[in-house]
């Protein structure tokens, strides 16, 4: 059988690592079982199936050659992977082993694959991927994927690739917080393809390597109590170990070890045979066991076994009675010791007592019963009350509608008679019939007749009440001046409640005509009339005030004297004149010179009004010297 062993490097990833299979290694030193409990999600670990299987069919279906610039394209070429439940218990053995000693070599120092022979399965190839960190299918298997890797960090890439391979089996184990993973690979004849409920919790049993124990915390052990000849197991002590290869991150590993005994103390009252303890003889012993460089110790104490007796066959010291047992004694033939047993009592011979049937007239007996060694009364008979008339009813006199009739009642057995009577069997009443309808206030009237005598009965109807109708009807519409009313009416009567008055509508009045036009001086009038009814009313229209042109200067005003500006009504022609301020003179700003100065005679200047003949200001002008 051929076996493909493949080499693997490591992939780190923070604090997650992602390992494939590892060259064989020997097991060294002495080793010694463990039992770890773990929990398995199987579940999650069958879902990667599809990823992979996936992976295998989609155009990434490649891995870098070792020269890293060319490829290896198997896309299109790859079978899905066959689920094998027995490549599934390698694969979950190894996750709970790698809690221990995280890499491809196991605990007790063998390679990966030795695990195969262990749980008989033979195989052309395989290979093994395994992870630690990753918590849930999908990040673990992009891990394996190692897209962005080289190849010499495709090693788990290529496995789930691998053209050599038709099988797969998958573990995830959760221990204390931490997940790990393990992938299975092999080239089998006969895959089991028979599914398994997934497991969820196991107790796994772990060969670990006493040399490769990194630290270890033994618990204490109780000590063994036996009987001299008894057998047992030898006991086993709980711990919390690590190994070389534990992962750092890893939490305390709490296991049960079989450590290897050996009696220290003792040897003539125990002995070590396998796996099992053997007491010899009566005293105490001691067994001690060295794990890691720890010595644990297990006191035996071994009693003497007691005597096997060999019993005679008994006499009787005490015989029984009919209620009291009796006693035998046995004797041992080797130590003389006794023993005894009751001897049952015999019990009562019974002797039946006969009933006596009760009648009519007379009271009976039950059956009872006596011993007829001793007397003593077994079952008392007791006295039966006598039994029941057996009256049979037969009708006598037939009730009627109103009268009673009788039932005698004979009895079978002696005669005895008693009568009752049948009560009247009352009116058969047919329905109802109206006499008299009822009205919203007055009463009606309606009878029956018996269909068996002919008696009738009459009963009265109570009235109706009013049908009071949801909406108000209007009795008399308003007007103008006058209000109306509305009121609820009742739908059988011309009954009416809860009368309303509608208020009166007011008049509605037209835009107006102007009856008398107003005039500058006069007031007009404007008349309404009510659309509704023709009523009238009158408002005055205020006179309209003269409308005045913009006037005429009648006289115009001067510097001095004022003037006169009449204005005249377009509408009417009056007229109304108003005055016009004079305007006061208008001074120039510069002087005039009204004569001139000569030689002998002084002039003048004065400022004159530019409308009008006005000066103001006058100056004399000196007489002009000549100097010569």
């Amino acid at each position: 059988m051929k076996k493909l062993i493949r080499r693997c490097l490591a992939l780190a990833l923070s604090a997650v690592f992602v390992l494939t299979c590892a060259a064989p290694v020997s097991a060294a030193g002495t080793d010694i079982n463990v039992q770890l409990d773990v929990t398995y999600s199987q579940t999650d670990a069958r879902d990667m199936l599809t990823l992979i299987n996936d992976f295998r069919a989609s155009d990434q279906a490649w891995y870098w050659n070792k020269d890293n610039s060319t490829k290896t394209d198997v896309s299109g070429q790859l079978q899905d992977f066959v689920y094998d439940y027995n490549l599934e218990k390698i694969a979950m053995q190894r996750a709970a082993e790698i809690v221990v000693a995280y890499g491809h070599i196991r605990p007790d120092g063998t390679s990966w694959y030795s695990a195969f022979r262990e749980f008989g399965v033979y195989y052309y190839s395989a290979s093994e991927n395994i992870a630690i960190g990753y918590t849930s299918a999908q990040d673990v298997f992009e891990g394996w994927r190692e897209d962005n890797e080289d190849y010499s960090g495709q090693g788990h890439r290529r496995n789930m690739l691998s053209q050599d391979m038709t099988s797969i089996g998958i573990a995830h184990v959760v221990y204390g917080g931490v997940d790990f993973w393990v992938q299975e690979f092999g080239t089998l004849a006969n895959p089991n393809t028979t599914e398994t409920t997934p497991a969820t919790a196991a107790t796994v049993d772990i060969r670990v390597a006493s040399d490769s124990i990194r630290s270890v915390t033994l618990g204490a052990v109780s000590p063994l109590s036996l009987t001299a000849g008894e057998q047992a197991d030898l006991p086993a002590v709980s711990a919390t170990l690590t190994t070389n290869d534990t992962w750092d991150h890893t939490p305390d590993i709490h296991v049960t070890l079989e450590p290897n005994w050996t009696v220290t103390a003792g040897s003539d009252v125990v002995k070590v045979e396998g796996d099992k303890l053997t007491a010899l003889g009566a005293g105490t012993a001691t067994l001690s066991a060295t794990v890691a460089g720890q010595t644990v110790t297990c006191s035996v104490t071994v009693t003497q076994a007691p005597c096997q007796h060999q019993w005679d066959d008994g006499v009787v010291t005490t015989e029984p009675t009919c209620t009291q047992d009796g006693v035998r004694t046995y004797t041992c033939q080797l130590c003389g010791a006794t023993k005894t047993e009751a001897i049952p009592a015999t019990g009562h011979t019974v002797v039946i007592d006969p009933a006596v049937a009760p009648t009519c007239t007379h009271t009976g007996l039950t059956e009872g019963s006596h011993c007829s060694v001793c007397n003593t009364v077994i079952v008392a008979q007791t006295e039966v009350p006598m039994l029941p008339h057996d009256y049979v009813a037969s009708v006598t006199t037939e009730p009627t509608c109103t009268v009673d009739g009788v039932r005698t009642y004979t009895c079978s057995m002696c005669g005895d008679s008693y009568t009752e009577a049948i009560p009247a069997t009352g009116h058969t009443f047919g329905p109802w019939t109206t006499v008299t309808s009822p009205t919203c206030t007055q009463s009606g009237s309606e009878q029956r007749s018996c269909s068996v005598c002919g008696y009738t009965e009459t009963r009265g109807v109570d009235p109706t009440g009013h049908s009071w109708e949801d909406d108000y009807t209007v009795d008399q519409a308003p007007t103008c001046t006058q209000d109306g009313s509305k009121s609820i009416h009742c739908s059988r009567c011309d009954a009416v409640t809860d009368v309303q008055t509608i208020p009166a509508t007011g008049h509605t009045w037209d835009q107006g005509t102007v009856f008398t036009p107003a005039t500058c001086t006069e007031s007009g009038t404007m008349r309404y009339t009510c659309t509704v009814c023709g009523e009238t009313r009158d408002e005055v229209i205020p006179a309209t005030g003269h409308t005045w042109d913009q006037g005429t200067v009648l006289t115009p005003a001067t510097c001095t004297e004022s003037g006169t500006m009449r204005y005249t009504c377009t509408v009417c022609g009056e007229t109304r004149d108003e005055v016009i301020p004079a305007t006061g003179h208008a001074w120039e700003d510069d002087y005039t010179v009204d004569q001139a100065p000569t030689c002998t005679q002084d002039g003048s200047k004065s400022i004159h009004c530019s409308r009008c003949d006005a000066v103001t200001a006058i100056h004399n002008c000196h007489v002009k010297v000549l100097i010569i």
